[in-house]
């Protein structure tokens, strides 16, 4: 996985969009970000859970909701 070199001006405005609790920057965080949240949270569960294997996925809704539950 390699990240894109992108205009910081872009990065900030998507920031305050973010806190700002716009629907639509919600929305394009998580699918920039879901797929690397789902890897996070798959090598977590695995390092400190080792014995009880589940899908991550089954997680990563909850956390992202967990990000943006008081509204950014």
């Amino acid at each position: 996985m390699t990240l894109k070199s992108r205009d910081p001006k872009d990065d900030l405005t998507f920031a305050r969009r973010l806190s700002d609790g716009e629907p639509d920057a919600v929305l394009d965080f998580e699918r920039q970000y879901r797929g690397l949240v789902r890897h996070a949270l798959g090598k977590a569960l695995r390092k400190w859970r080792p014995e009880s294997p589940v899908e991550p996925e089954d997680y990563v809704q909850d956390f992202m909701g967990f990000l943006f539950n008081d509204g950014g």
